[in-house]
């Protein structure tokens, strides 16, 4: 025995592999609060043999990070939307109201995250003052938004304003009214569907009344689908090794950071078709013809 082959990952992302010359070792940089699941083999000068049976492990919680913005908006001369004061919101709300204020008065609102950690870091802080002239406001906070080719996607325009805003949304700084793919719904959020390249972009919805407008804008990046794999085979006795190179990607699509699964699809010349999905950039080696086995 010369030493040990580690196996690790979590489900989001591929394998990644290490070597000791003990029984044991510590990993470093690994995610917060996270599965990992991991496997050993021994290896010594005859090769590599079998893998172990593999078990789940979770990093433990941290502080969380700060909200990475905050928007506050009138709701009334004496309401504004915004984390309750020295109060809890529900971890499943991202919007809450602060009520029975005083008109005139300025109020400072910033938010915290918690884990079992214990408080993490505060947002910026937003001030505002009630008044009695409601301007519209747009409490969404936009963003970017990756989606695949002919999914559907929900853009959401939550406004407040009295008296109540009129919205308008914006493709590209064109006006969308009527399109097959677009459907505007009564919360003034905006559904498209069945999306390709031309829906990508930016989208702004624009919410208006007597005395005032505001906006929310998301880009929108539509991931192409992955191109053909580029294969390599080499026979043997009684298998092929048959293994890959990652799909070509431009230098913009590679920065969406998309996620890449394979499925291997074999056959004997006379015999049906079978499938076997694998993990990223791994070798497959088809054993006597009649499954798939991972060279790890």
């Amino acid at each position: 025995m010369i030493g040990y082959s580690i196996l690790y990952g979590t489900e989001e992302s591929s394998w990644q592999n290490q070597t000791s010359l003990h029984t044991e070792i510590y990993f470093q940089g690994l995610s917060k609060y996270s599965n990992y699941t991991i496997k050993v083999a021994g290896f010594s000068n005859y090769g590599a043999g079998p893998f172990s049976f593999p078990i789940v492990c979770t990093t433990l919680q941290d502080v969380p990070d700060p909200p990475s913005d905050i928007k506050v908006l009138i709701l009334s001369s004496t309401s504004l939307p915004g984390p309750p004061l020295t109060s809890r919101v529900d971890p499943s709300r991202t919007t809450a109201e602060i009520k029975e204020l005083t008109s005139g008065r300025s109020y400072e609102v910033w938010v915290t995250g918690s884990t079992a950690a214990g408080e993490g870091a505060p947002s910026r802080r937003a001030s505002h003052t009630p008044a009695n002239r409601v301007v519209a406001g747009v409490a969404s906070l936009g963003g970017t938004i990756s989606v695949g080719v002919s999914s559907s996607l929900l853009l959401v325009c939550q406004c407040v304003g009295v008296p109540p805003p009129r919205t308008v949304w914006y493709h590209k700084h064109n006006i969308i009214t009527h399109h097959p793919r677009f459907t505007r719904n009564h919360d003034d959020s905006l559904l498209i569907n069945n999306i390709d390249q031309s829906l990508s972009g930016n989208y702004t919805c624009l919410a208006k009344n007597l005395y005032g407008s505001d906006s929310v804008e998301y880009t929108v990046v539509v991931l192409p689908l992955p191109e053909a794999p580029t294969l390599r085979a080499t026979p043997y006795k009684d298998s092929i090794l048959v293994e890959w190179e990652q799909p070509y990607y431009s230098i913009s699509n590679r920065s969406s950071n998309q996620k890449i699964t394979y499925s291997l699809t074999w056959k004997e010349a006379s015999g049906p078709w079978q499938e076997v999905w694998s993990p990223n950039k791994v070798p497959n080696k088809l054993s006597n013809l009649s499954g798939v086995q991972n060279m790890r």
